[in-house]
């Protein structure tokens, strides 16, 4: 009796030290599983971080944060990253590539097709930042600050934004609302950007109109529509830039000689621009108060 009486008391302790220890992990996954503004923030600091898109970068560099691999890209990267190991384009990363690098978190903006299941296959963490507009970008930046324990850089570039912001709304309110088209100048093709772009949504900063009015479309370009376009006449056209900005510009320049756009006002008066990619990148760009300073002197000053 005696005997079974230890077998029993054996069991129970048995039994609470497993569920003790069920409770500590799930515990050690819930804090895994943490989120802010819906991406997952890790536990610690992440120490062989990727990177597979150039925006993200550049965010990146402003907070000061290390990475082990760098997309490969044409464009301007600046010193800090520029010998860093290439793992491919940002829309088709090496995955071999990425994977030597041994990284412990990889960070690009989304979405990138069946890439988020690649990843899991390969036990890479990763988070798909959101930074097609202001707003994305300044809920990025937090979330970056709070991943590397750089919240103090990101709350400077926060305020550094939003007084940015709060300068341009109070400089313009007054004057009239321009007409702008926004165009995205992909290579032989041409979309128009909505208010939900990172274009779009410094347009309506500035107190501008874009010419496209539906905003209950999700995506941020539209396809082309000349009809709209004649009839809207706008004031200003702007030109994001897919790939090289001077290849880009001729390409318009040419475009712009028809009958249809030698009649929009925007043209005639010489008032379109092709726009800086290292400052205003179609996938988006940390470089807010400079951004607003460019447009504000397309709109209202010499430029």
């Amino acid at each position: 009796m005696k005997n079974k009486l230890f077998i029993i008391l054996g069991f129970l302790c048995m039994s609470t030290l497993l569920f003790a220890g069920g409770s500590k992990e799930g515990s050690t996954k819930q804090e895994k599983g943490r989120e802010m503004y819906g991406y997952m923030v890790p536990a610690s600091v992440p120490q062989r971080t990727a990177v597979g898109q150039v925006v993200v970068l550049q965010m990146l560099d402003i907070l000061g944060v290390d990475i082990v691999a760098r997309p490969s890209t044409k464009r301007d990267i600046g010193e800090r990253y520029k010998d860093k190991p290439e793992i491919g384009t940002p829309m088709r990363p090496d995955l071999e590539k990425l994977k030597e690098v041994n990284p412990d978190f990889y960070l690009v903006s989304g979405p990138q097709g069946n890439l988020e299941e690649q990843l899991k296959v390969l036990n890479i963490p990763a988070v798909f930042l959101r930074t097609m507009n202001y707003t994305d970008i300044l809920n990025s930046m937090k979330y970056l600050g709070e991943v590397y324990n750089k919240q103090k850089e990101a709350a400077a570039y926060v305020k550094e934004v939003e007084d940015a912001i709060a300068k341009a709304k109070a400089a313009n309110k007054n004057k009239k609302p321009l007409k702008v088209l926004v165009i995205a100048g992909f290579p032989n093709s041409m979309s128009i950007h909505t208010e939900g772009s990172f274009v779009g949504s410094l347009v309506k900063v500035l107190g501008a109109e874009n010419i496209w009015t539906d905003n209950t479309i999700e995506n941020t370009t539209v396809p082309m529509n000349l009809e709209l376009v004649k009839a809207a006449n706008p004031d200003v056209i702007l030109i994001t830039n897919h790939a090289d900005k001077e290849a880009t510009a001729k390409m318009y320049e040419k475009e712009f000689q028809s009958d249809l756009w030698q009649k929009i006002d925007a043209v005639k008066n010489k008032r379109y621009y092709s726009l800086d990619t290292r400052v205003f990148f179609v996938f988006g760009s940390p470089y807010v108060p400079e951004a607003l300073e460019t447009l504000g002197s397309y709109f209202y000053g010499s430029k």
